[in-house]
């Protein structure tokens, strides 16, 4: 070390040295402190999970400063003023809590000013920035790790010296982090520049500090006291009592330069040719774990974007004095320290052949410029290693020769002294400076051995540490003498909020290995330790959800938008590992001097009331888990590895389940992969134990994927829940002197109705109605998408019927049953759908194979049938018989029609919490009308009706502009008129946005009222949408009538006989032309516009859904706003496309064709030979083309 008396005289000839310079605003620096041999060592901090300051002691001294070096290093900060963000907190914390007077207005405008507040504030920085410090001066002291402000709690004691103030560190800070710089020696006075090594006291600003003669300000100060927790730290708190911080430069302001590198900067080194990163990690299945360092080759499009927390390297540029550090210049030298396990980068001599990377170059070519005798004897010398580098065969031999060496990991207790850690950068283009820029490209020399960093063969196999199904390879590293061009590395940058994430999740993990580390070793669980590791699971929620209101319930955070990167680190790190381990820890033998039984005999003692801390600590682990999987396959197939451990905590109320079936929800490969028939069988027993409709929302959910029934799971739920073992767990229903009872089997059925009144103030009645109801709503998604094996099922399987337990008949009746409650009434709408509507193949809207002799006379909107009704028809009516048709027709459009009158005033459906029942059953009632209308129950008149309805349904503009729209006496309107009339629809609802926003109440109730609405809003864009979808297959019918109308005047114009040959010629002029369009647009009037008037009711709800903020609304409203102005192209393709059959062999050949195709595809559906077709065209509609074209 030098020592100061030695520097004195040279500090006026080397201020930019950092050693001996004055102090500035910006610089980086270190505190260290030496009351005693034993009470020494810099003040640091307990990582990025706990909060608390310390001073590790005997660890580190200024000539061989700690491992963890960036834990000691602060930032010199002008003071912060934080009069209006104290005020925003305070104001925030009254509002959520509901105590607050102020308004929503009132909050807004008390963020922005704390907003303004921290603008200032770094605008100072900027300005205040490289000015020197002077005694006396008021500063704070930024935590460069963690990005905190060490900071003096005046009103809360110490952890350990209970007589002084408690010292910490705070995110944003306040005026507890104001510190003044105050000298410890007095031939120092207040005014004085602070030096880089001079010893000084940091003095609180809030604490009064107005001592009388002789007695000592409270200031920072190094407790005596050992921290409970970590045996070899001193508490830092603030006291009476002096202690000195000799201040030791590490950074001067104008070395902390963005695009230059640097000390302490986090760097990934991404080798340019073979575009792979510099990666360090344990060799799966080895034990012991062993590290090596490689190449990863990757998978993905593209290379850059393959970035693991595994590959961060921290630079430490070398200097004389061990604790500073300075800007990287070319040609000095480095440590390239590993971020995540704290190992150096070296090289040791090979252990084994490798085969280098072929180039285009000799390595020898350096020696080419010697004399012609040291030429020859270079050749003999180096004739293997050449070899290597040339091109052609020879390249291909293998390399062991004492000159290669190894690139490899190791740890360092003395890392300034040992001399095999040193490289040199070596710049790839000319330089135009001794600077190292940011993203440069550089040759990496090892000092020691004199040898250059090179890639390996990544094709050849021995030259692999390890590879697999998901990892392509992990390429092996070398170090040899020749300097090779294109042996280039990328210094690429990593954002200090990325390093942060990784230490923060490095520290989590070490955290909680050591909290089951302590529960293991049998040493009694604190409730201290529990509570401090149920905190930092809270923190691991928010850090992966990146919630910044700390004051959210963890467990119910449903608005997010997951950050992929943490949820990859949580991985990597293996936090997600221990929360695992943590899971099991509990309920296995612990290892004291003798083996203690475990802490919890099974998942059951959780509901314990004493057990309260332990089942809290489990629903955020698993709530973690559920939050660290949502859109990422990699950490869903990593939990789902682990189903085995879940499903023993299934049915303790632990969110276990929910968490396996989050995993599943959305990823069809790994449902099929992982759930199988113990899965089903565990999830049926905890329905038989519980009772709970949450249950059979588990198996539910697992029906269905994506909005897709998964074929290979359903068939396992239905094969379980409907045997005969199972059947305990289904309510019977049955029709009773015309009205429906349910109940238990064996036991007395109760009337719905009855039950339904009752469970208003009944909790065991409204239990027992709930547990129905998700019973139908299972029955529902086992039927989904004509799952045979629910519907109807072969005999000789001897599954529960449950066409035949619940028959159309029963269902209607109750879904049109007004006295059961909407909930109720939208799970039996949704089996209507499922179970009895949607069989068969939904009916093509547009035909364009037509027969001549079929075409009619005389074509009429009220007797104007989609398609013609075959005998041999599987269309909806024609299978379930007109009466029933008719029946739920009925029941679908006197809802609808109710409901569009329920507001007279006003839009009828509404967002807010209370409707989500009745928005609900609208949804319900609305998807049964798509599949009615695309199955061919609907005529054409009653699809017009149909969209009428539901176009004033959704409407959401304001009740005057329908009144204004349906009730003026005016014939016709303007274009600019109607055109007013949407911008005044459109504006409305932008004008409308205060009175949405009013809705901030909603965070004043009850968190289930906000997820209600959520609920709310969900159903009614989705509501939308289906309208959307109607409006699109009600268009493409009125496309074949027109065609039909088309073809029919064609046919009244030039008749033919039944060979197809006019009766006269043809004589096409422009008059015919006109009469044609008039036939087909103008006598039509009015009855083609789908809001049954002129249109304008159908332009002005488009636009509004174009409004919408979600995304396949928008796009499909776009898509029916377009097709409204394209009428007659529309029309000019299909008739362009129409094919007609004329002669009567051809026609029966036709029918022939369409009968036997009709068969064989009624068989193949029924048969258990899956047939995934287009859900949206039916088979032989296609074939019915195809048959024509031919």
């Amino acid at each position: 070390m030098s020592f100061p008396f030695l520097r004195k005289s040279s500090m006026g000839m080397s201020m930019d040295s950092g050693n001996t310079s004055f102090l500035h605003f910006g610089d980086i620096i270190s505190l260290y402190t030496e009351e005693t041999a034993d009470l020494r060592g810099f003040l640091s901090t307990l990582g990025l999970v706990d909060d608390r300051c310390i001073v590790e002691l005997r660890d580190g001294r200024p000539e061989s400063p700690p491992k963890k070096f960036r834990d000691c290093l602060f930032k010199v900060c002008p003071v912060n003023r934080y009069a209006a963000q104290k005020q925003f907190w305070t104001e925030q914390k009254r509002f959520l809590s509901g105590e607050s007077t102020f308004d929503d207005d009132m909050m807004h405008k008390l963020r922005i000013a704390a907003e303004k507040e921290k603008e200032q504030n770094e605008l100072e920085f900027r300005k205040t920035q490289g000015n020197v410090i002077q005694y006396g001066t008021t500063v704070q002291l930024l935590h460069v790790k963690s990005d905190k402000y060490v900071t003096v709690q005046k009103n809360s004691p110490a952890k350990c010296e209970r007589n002084a103030m408690k010292v910490y560190l705070d995110r944003a800070g306040n005026e507890g982090s104001w510190f003044i710089i105050e000298p410890a020696y007095k031939h120092y006075v207040i005014g004085d520049s602070v030096a880089a090594g001079n010893k000084i006291s940091l003095v609180p600003y809030s604490v009064n500090n107005q001592p009388s003669a002789g007695h000592v300000k409270h200031q920072l100060h190094l407790s005596h006291c050992l921290l409970k927790d970590h045996q070899t730290a001193a508490e830092v708190n603030c006291l009476n009592e002096s202690t000195e911080w000799q201040v030791y430069m590490f950074l001067l302001f104008n070395e902390n330069q963005p695009d230059i590198v640097k000390s302490g900067d986090v760097v990934r080194l991404f080798h340019a040719d073979q575009q792979t990163f510099l990666t360090l990690d344990a060799v799966p299945k080895t034990c012991p774990p062993q590290d090596v360092v490689f190449l990863r080759m990757t998978n993905r499009p593209s290379a850059a974007d393959a970035t693991s927390s595994r590959a961060l390297w921290e630079v430490q540029v070398v200097q004389k004095d061990a604790y500073r550090g300075g800007a990287a210049k070319w040609r000095e030298y480095y440590r390239f320290k590993h971020l995540a396990t704290d190992m150096y980068l070296t090289a040791v001599p090979a252990t084994s052949p490798v085969k280098p990377a072929t180039n285009g170059r000799r390595a020898s070519l350096m020696h080419m410029n010697k004399s012609k005798g040291t030429l020859e004897r270079t050749k003999a010398e180096f004739l293997a290693p050449p070899a290597l580098y040339a091109d052609g065969p020879e390249s291909t031999e293998e390399c062991s020769s004492s000159s290669t060496f190894f690139l490899v990991p190791v740890k360092s207790d003395f890392p300034e002294a040992d001399k095999k850690l040193l490289f040199s950068l070596d710049p790839g283009t000319m330089p135009k400076n001794k600077d190292v820029p940011t993203k440069s490209y550089v040759r990496l020399q090892h000092d020691a051995t004199n040898t250059w960093v090179h890639a390996t063969n990544a094709s050849e196999k021995q030259n692999l540490y390890y590879s697999s199904k998901n990892e392509k390879g992990w390429v092996r590293v070398i170090c040899e003498n020749s300097r090779v061009d294109k042996e280039t590395f990328a210094l690429l940058p990593v954002s200090p909020n990325e390093v942060r994430d990784l230490d923060f999740a490095n520290d989590a993990c070490r955290a909680l290995r050591n909290f089951i580390r302590h529960i293991k070793s049998g040493d009694p669980v604190t409730k201290e330790s529990i509570n401090v590791t149920i905190q930092l699971l809270i923190e691991c929620i928010f850090f992966v959800t990146n919630t910044t209101n700390h004051m959210m319930d963890p467990l119910q955070i449903n608005d997010f938008s997951p950050s992929r990167d943490r949820q990859k680190l949580l991985r990597e790190q293996e936090v997600l590992d221990q929360v695992f381990q943590l899971l099991k820890a509990p309920f296995m033998p612990r290892q004291g001097v003798t083996e203690i039984g475990p802490l919890l005999s099974s998942p059951s003692d959780l509901s314990e009331q004493r057990n309260e801390v332990f089942k809290t600590m489990f629903q955020l682990c698993y709530s973690l888990l559920r939050y660290s999987q949502v859109s990422y396959r990699k950490n869903q197939e990593f939990l789902a590895e682990k189903f085995g451990q879940i499903q023993e905590q299934i049915g303790f109320d632990l969110l276990a389940e929910d968490t396996m079936t989050a995993v599943l929800h959305n990823n069809p490969k790994l449902l099929e992969k992982y759930v199988k028939t113990p899965h089903i069988e565990r999830f049926v027993e905890l329905v038989r134990n519980n009772r709970l409709g949450k249950f059979l929302d588990y198996l539910a959910d697992l029906c269905v994927c994506r909005g897709e029934a998964n074929k290979k799971v359903q068939e396992l739920i239905c094969n379980s829940v409907l045997s005969e073992r199972h059947r305990d767990i289904f309510m019977e229903t049955k029709l009773i002197n015309d009205e429906v009872h349910i109940g238990w089997m064996g036991q007395q059925p109760r009337r719905l109705v009855d039950l339904a009144e009752s469970a208003t103030y009944s909790t065991a009645d409204a239990e027992f109605l709930d547990y129905y109801r998700h019973q139908l709503d299972l029955l529902a998604q086992m039927c989904q998408e004509q799952q045979y094996l629910a519907i109807d099922p072969p005999p000789e399987r001897k599954l529960l019927n449950i066409s035949q337990q619940l028959p159309a008949e029963l269902v209607l009746k109750c879904m049109s049953d007004a006295r059961l409650p909407s909930e109720v009434r939208a799970s039996f709408t949704r089996l209507m759908l499922h179970l009895h509507v949607v069989r068969g193949s939904p009916l093509s809207a547009i035909r364009h194979a037509r027969l001549w002799a079929d075409i009619p006379n005389e074509v009429k909107v009220q007797s104007y049938k989609t398609t013609s009704v075959e005998g041999y028809s599987d269309g909806g009516r024609a299978r379930v018989g007109d009466q029933f048709a008719t029946d739920v027709l009925n029941t679908v459009e006197s809802y609808l029609d109710s409901l569009r009158h329920s507001h007279p005033s006003g839009p009828v459906l509404h967002k807010d919490a209370a409707s989500v029942c009745t928005n609900k059953l609208t949804h319900e009632m609305v998807t049964l009308a798509k599949a009615l209308a695309q199955f061919g129950y609907y005529t054409f008149d009653d699809l017009l009706t149909l969209t009428e309805n539901l176009l004033n349904i959704v409407d959401t503009s304001p009740h005057s502009a329908q009144t204004e729209l349906f009730c003026e006496p005016i014939p016709a309107r303007t274009v600019s008129h109607g055109m007013t009339m949407i911008h005044r629809v459109t504006q409305s609802m932008i004008g409308g946005r205060p009175r949405m926003v009013d809705s901030k109440s909603v965070e004043k109730t009850s968190m289930e009222d906000t997820v209600k609405a959520k609920e709310s809003r969900q159903l009614l864009v989705k509501t939308k949408l289906i309208v959307a979808e109607i409006l699109q297959f009600v268009m493409d019918v009125r496309r074949d009538y027109r065609i039909t109308m088309a073809l029919s005047w064609f046919k009244q114009n030039f008749p033919c006989d039944e060979h197809g040959v006019l009766n006269h010629t043809a004589n096409i002029n422009e008059r015919m032309a006109h009469e044609l369009y008039e036939a087909i647009y103008q006598s039509s009037g009015h009855e083609l516009h789908l809001d049954g008037g002129d249109g304008q009711l159908l332009l002005a709800i488009l636009m509004q859904m174009t409004m919408s903020d979600y995304p396949p609304l928008t796009s499909i409203a776009l898509k029916v706003l377009f097709r409204h102005f394209t009428q007659y192209q529309e029309l000019l393709e299909d008739l362009k496309q129409v094919q007609l059959l004329v002669s009567s062999d051809d026609v029966e050949n036709y029918r022939q064709v369409d009968r036997d195709l009709f068969i064989l595809k009624n068989l193949t559906e029924k048969s258990e030979l899956w047939v995934h077709g287009d859900r949206h065209h039916s088979i032989d509609g296609k074939e019915h083309d195809k048959d024509e074209k031919t």
